[in-house]
């Protein structure tokens, strides 16, 4: 009887968890927590490899060779060229996504390079992701605060102090950044 209320106790713990696994898996899709691979916001680095410009749809190929297919819709913001349809193959670009179970949408692609977004080199001394602010210091002592984009704010983790490169637009006089990556 001893082994039978064992087995059955360590079945019923079991299924427990797993029944809570599932559950909170739930509860964190409904409120918007990034869970990797479900739901979050990112960003997808990579060059223009094809374009689909009838069909709206782009092959970038990511620096570790993979290819995505990106589906340009209406609510798209191509943002470094006038159209999709100036977006040049070889173009260095980074794709912000949402996924939504499982479901990628994208939402802007930035145009890097000499032809995309300008941008700028320096070290960051502080963000603010609730007021969506990066301080950065560049090599001549200036120092300069600039807007992040909503992706931007949310898509990069922790980069205090380390040497960056920020691509940014100019909107109303101020510079808005929409990515930004380690120096290396």
């Amino acid at each position: 009887m001893a082994i039978n209320s064992s087995i059955l106790s360590r079945t019923l713990a079991t299924s427990v968890a797993t029944v809570l696994s599932f559950s909170t898996l739930a509860v964190a899709q409904r409120a918007g927590v990034p869970i990797h691979g479900i739901t979050g916001t990112l960003a997808l680095p990579g060059n223009v490899d094809k374009i689909y410009d009838g069909l709206n749809t782009l092959i970038v190929k990511a620096a570790d060779g993979t290819d995505h297919v990106i589906h340009v819709t209406k609510d798209t913001h191509v943002h470094g060229a006038e159209a999709l349809s100036n977006v040049q193959r070889g173009t260095p670009v980074v794709v912000h996504y949402t996924v939504k179970n499982n479901e990628p949408s994208v939402d802007e692609i930035d145009c890097l390079g000499p032809e995309g977004l300008p941008s700028t080199e320096g070290t960051v001394t502080a963000v603010d992701r609730v007021r969506k602010t990066i301080t950065v210091k560049y090599s001549g002592g200036e120092i300069e605060r600039l807007r992040l984009t909503h992706h931007a704010a949310i898509e990069n983790g922790t980069i205090k102090g380390n040497r960056v490169v920020v691509y940014y637009t100019n909107e109303a006089g101020q510079k808005v950044a929409h990515y930004f990556k380690r120096k290396s």
